[in-house]
């Protein structure tokens, strides 16, 4: 199986393709790793890792993932930023886990849900999984920019809101 590094110096924005298969899949540079283009939907079959220091950025609202296969593993040092209305892990997210992947989130991961403007899905976490550090930004625009709480999750770190407009920003959880 193929090994590919991304290790940008710089803020780079990358096009994954629509059925591309990595055998694993590092982000493992200084830069951020943004995944904006709409077409990609990789998969990857053994392992994706976002190193410690390391980015990975879905900044489109839109279709842009990363599949994870049943038998892989997401490692998960860095930080992730997803603005996709489904969430994260979610089936519909910007990194579906497929069956019994395996999802570590290390110590110093970060999880950010940053979806601008528009209603958003704070994904839920397979059992004896928690959030190291979380993130929960909006744009604040208008009272349909809330974060759901699809799940029961923990945060072992710290929880940051980030609220543009407090007046017109909503967290809501049904599993809280």
């Amino acid at each position: 199986d193929s090994e590919v590094h991304f290790q940008p110096a710089s803020n780079a924005s990358y096009s994954f393709g629509a059925t591309t298969a990595y055998g694993k899949l590092f982000i493992d540079g200084v830069g951020v790793v943004s995944v904006s283009n709409t077409a990609s939907t990789p998969t990857v079959k053994t392992a994706l890792t976002v190193a410690s220091g390391s980015t990975l950025s879905f900044s489109s609202n839109a279709n842009p993932t990363i599949s994870i296969n049943a038998t892989a593993t997401a490692t998960i040092n860095g930080k992730i930023t997803t603005s996709k209305a489904a969430g994260l892990f979610a089936g519909t997210g910007s990194i579906p886990l497929i069956g019994a992947a395996t999802l570590v989130l290390g110590t110093t991961s970060t999880i950010e849900f940053g979806r601008p403007g528009s209603a958003q899905a704070v994904t839920g976490l397979p059992t004896g999984v928690s959030y190291a550090n979380l993130i929960l930004s909006d744009g604040g625009s208008s009272s349909s920019a809330a974060k759901t709480i699809a799940a029961p999750f923990t945060v072992n770190g710290t929880l940051t809101i980030n609220l543009a407009t407090p007046a017109f920003s909503t967290i809501s959880g049904a599993n809280n």
